[in-house]
């Protein structure tokens, strides 16, 4: 099975993932694999589960109110909008299924990443930089395209962050943004050189993102 991490995915609001996923699909590069047992133990929080290789003959018998969390962690069954579901139940999962996780935000949320065996990324969006769509479409050869979302791009929000960003990001959900409007919105954040050294510059990966973008789809917060 095979999994990936989103950030623009609100754990309080799971109504909406399919739709989100739905203009973002799932990219081959951006996933990673988990052998069936693996996950299924850790949607239980089962920190005594075998980790080593792969079970495929694992009995279905599985019931959510084993969870040792108290709760289980939702998660999309991603198979195209019209058939994709969110579930919390380790019994629908399956050695093919893709499944689409909200990419965590605490400290608890990333070392439980850690247990389930996936490496911290280099490059890519979000706290933790879990989400690398974008990359993972670069990668395949396919058009470029952002997603301006806030969760995305919070590790460039903060105080010594790109005021620019801020400016582009606060146009966009607002809703009532017009193609010229964004267009100087994207041209601020590469004209915007740090004040001092303390400030903290947009890496040059996301740099050529919005370049490559500027001419191009620009996916807006659902």
């Amino acid at each position: 099975m095979r999994v990936a991490f989103r950030c623009d995915l609100d754990p309080e609001r799971p109504q909406n993932w399919t739709e989100i996923v739905s203009l973002c699909r799932p990219v081959a590069s951006e996933m990673f694999s988990v052998p069936l047992h693996r996950f299924r133990a850790w949607l239980q929080n089962d920190d005594s589960a075998d980790t080593t290789g792969d079970v495929e003959g694992e009995s279905e018998n599985l019931d959510a109110s084993h969870s040792k969390r108290g709760h289980q962690p939702k998660f999309l069954l991603c198979r195209g909008r019209e058939k994709s579901a969110v579930s919390s139940n380790p019994a629908d999962v399956h050695s093919n299924s893709v499944i689409i996780l909200p990419a965590p935000r605490d400290k608890e949320g990333i070392a439980a990443v850690r247990k389930l065996g996936q490496a911290l990324c280099e490059r890519g969006f979000g706290p933790q930089q879990l989400d690398v769509w974008e990359l993972a479409m670069q990668n395949a050869g396919k058009i470029p395209m952002l997603r301006i979302h806030r969760q995305c791009l919070a590790p460039w929000l903060g105080v010594n962050a790109c005021p620019p960003l801020r400016t582009l990001l606060e146009l966009v959900e607002s809703g009532e943004w017009m193609a010229d409007e964004l267009r100087e919105a994207l041209a601020a954040i590469h004209k915007w050189k740090p004040d001092d050294e303390s400030a903290n510059p947009l890496p040059e990966w996301l740099l050529k993102l919005f370049g490559e973008i500027f001419h191009l789809t620009v996916l807006t917060p659902a």
